[in-house]
């Protein structure tokens, strides 16, 4: 299993990535981070991280389709 060190340094990267190429996404940002927030009241763990991690995935994969 990874490490939350690491897991987070891909979610920078994956947000980094959203800010630079496809600034116009940067307000579902906030949404798709709430959202995680508030499936998990105990806290967050490694599989939220990742779950986060895969919806900014997903995110800039569907949009660069659409717009490229």
């Amino acid at each position: 299993m990874e490490l939350r060190s690491e897991i987070n340094r891909k979610i920078v990267l994956a947000k980094i990535k959203i800010y630079d190429k496809f600034p116009e996404l940067t307000k579902l940002l906030d949404e798709t981070q709430e959202h995680i927030l508030c499936i998990n009241h105990k806290g967050i763990n490694n599989k939220d991280l990742n779950d986060y991690l895969d919806s900014l995935h997903d995110l800039l994969e569907s949009y660069s389709k659409n717009v490229l």
